[in-house]
């Protein structure tokens, strides 16, 4: 099992997918207007390449990351339904 906690202190180190919080909304566009909870921040999964191509050292696809985590695994069980289907 993956350890998911936030990191702030330091970049992942290698290049992958990760669960990233941004200072940008991006469930409004990648803007500064914000949530339900007051703050303009979001969940994105991104991926941290390492090069620095935009400079800044900014090696994330999405902009303003200020804190990451590795994704989770992924949920295998044999006994699956889809949640949004009435049952019958």
């Amino acid at each position: 099992m993956k350890n998911n906690k936030w990191h702030t202190d330091k970049n992942p180190g290698k290049r992958g997918h990760y669960l990233v919080t941004s200072l940008l909304n991006w469930y409004h566009g990648g803007n500064m207007e914000p949530n339900k909870n007051g703050s303009p921040r979001s969940i994105a999964v991104a991926y941290y390449d390492e090069t620095d191509k935009a400079g800044g050292r900014n090696c994330w696809n999405v902009p303003y990351v200020i804190a990451w985590q590795e994704l989770p695994e992924v949920y295998l069980n044999n006994n699956i339904h889809l949640l949004d289907l009435p049952n019958e």
